[in-house]
């Protein structure tokens, strides 16, 4: 096994795990958003569904990184995930500092997705 592989077999199962994470969220919060928007809020509960509808496809996505990064199948798919996976953190990341609520977790999640990023690129020249 050689350091480029063990790298993404590694950051594979950190995926795995902050999917499972972010899916639970998502579901959780889509959950209160039904609520919000059964009480009348409308807009808001309309945007909290939002806000979990791409919380659950971003865990789906962290998932299927995961396990092909594992198996060590379809680099070429895992790196346009990661990258869609990367461009959202960043987004995300930007408007909570524009926001005033900077999510300073977001900068381990952008973090953990370069390192993802960086095992699928030494696994293909491998």
């Amino acid at each position: 096994m050689s350091t480029s592989s063990t790298l993404l077999k590694i950051m594979s199962i950190v995926f795995i795990i902050f999917g499972i994470i972010v899916l639970i969220a998502g579901i959780i919060t889509a959950t209160g958003g039904v609520l919000v928007a059964g009480v009348g809020a409308g807009i808001l509960g309309a945007i909290v569904i939002l806000a979990a509808l791409l919380s659950i496809v971003e865990g789906l996505l962290f998932l299927l990184c995961g396990v092909f990064g594992i198996r060590g199948s379809k680099l070429g798919a895992c790196f346009i995930m990661a990258v869609v996976i990367l461009i959202a953190q960043v987004v995300g990341f930007i408007i909570g500092v524009t926001s005033g609520a900077p999510n300073y977790l977001g900068i381990v999640g952008i973090v953990l997705t370069i390192l993802y990023l960086i095992g699928v690129r030494q696994s293909q020249r491998a």
